[in-house]
């Protein structure tokens, strides 16, 4: 503002001179024939000029000020809104970056127990979204749970154990090969499913065991009953590794801890379930390769499972009898 106020004043100033300028030369064209009256008209004309023409020149050296002036003021005008953008994108960046955050959280196992059990449950969430899912019929009492014939569409949700159904090899193995079902079963009755289950699949592939033991595989896009594989607890006969040494995990999820033996994700606990003293020894015995309890799974065969130092172990094996009842 100062400076525009001095531009103000300073072209009035110089219009004054011209006014002043503009008399002088009246009265010198009236004073011409007194010398003496024109040489001082003259004189102060000759000054009125002179001062004129330095005013025009601060005038012009003020409007260059004023110019430059404006332009930081632009420029300044420029940081502030530069500033502001970068500032806005701070703050997008920020919250993506919260977001993230969360999202990781989100994913990471709370216990933190191993990378592998982290892709065990993105996996087993993934074949959950991508499953066909189902219920009891609607005809069926209430509690009670119809199974078809094998070959028949299976109208329930597929189980968690996945395996593999060779044609070539006559077998059923686990779906990462580190399990067959020869090493738990006799040779024969291997042989007698497989060959049953090849009767619905014949060329062989996935196959998904509950915990129930009803076997289930896609046949022309579709879900398909093979039958059941759990044997009765007094004519199995499993060739178990060792207590803590490498086993691939399979099934549903626990959590063994001081409290008792949980399920998930329902929350049910074992010593409601069965009798609170064959489910404290059930536990005690699980929590022998980890004794400070934690996640474990147990397959339809009942095998358990735990993850001791980033490896998943074998935990050893409960009996039908001493654990969830089949659901």
């Amino acid at each position: 503002m100062r400076t525009e106020d001095a531009l103000k004043a300073a072209v009035t100033a110089q219009d004054d001179l011209a006014a002043r300028a503009e008399a002088l030369r009246t009265q010198l064209r009236t004073a011409a024939a007194n010398s003496t009256l024109t040489d001082e008209l003259q004189q102060q004309l000759a000054v009125a000029e002179k001062q004129a023409a330095d005013q025009a020149k601060r005038l012009a050296e003020s409007e260059m000020q004023r110019a430059a002036l404006q332009e930081q003021l632009e420029a300044h005008n420029r940081t502030i809104t530069e500033a502001q953008r970068q500032s806005g994108e701070a703050e997008t960046d920020r919250e993506n970056l919260a977001g993230t955050v969360a999202f990781g959280e989100a994913l990471t196992d709370p216990d933190q127990e191993s990378l592998a059990d982290l892709l065990e449950q993105l996996r087993s969430l993934l074949a959950d979204l991508t499953d066909t899912q189902g219920g009891a019929g609607a005809d069926s009492p209430a509690g009670e749970v119809t199974v078809p014939p094998p070959g028949k569409e299976w109208p329930y949700p597929r189980g968690e154990d996945v395996w593999t159904l060779s044609r070539a090899r006559r077998s059923l193995v686990t779906y990462d090969g580190r399990l067959s079902l020869d090493e738990l079963w006799p040779r024969p009755e291997v042989e007698r499913l497989v060959d049953a289950f090849l009767q619905i699949r014949p060329e062989g592939g996935r196959v998904w065991i509950d915990d129930d033991g009803d076997a289930t595989t896609y046949v022309d896009g579709v879900l398909t009953y093979l039958g059941p594989v759990v044997r009765d607890a007094e004519d199995t006969q499993f060739n178990d590794p060792p207590i803590g040494t490498p086993h691939p995990p399979g099934g549903n999820r626990y959590s063994v801890t001081r409290a008792g033996i949980q399920r998930h994700p329902d929350g049910a606990w074992l010593a409601s379930q069965i009798d609170a003293g064959c489910a404290e020894e059930v536990r005690k015995r699980l929590r022998a390769v980890r004794r400070s309890g934690g996640r474990y799974r147990v397959d339809s065969t009942g095998a358990a499972t735990t993850c001791v130092d980033g490896e998943w172990v074998f935990a050893g094996r409960v009996r039908a009898a001493e654990w969830f009842p089949a659901t």
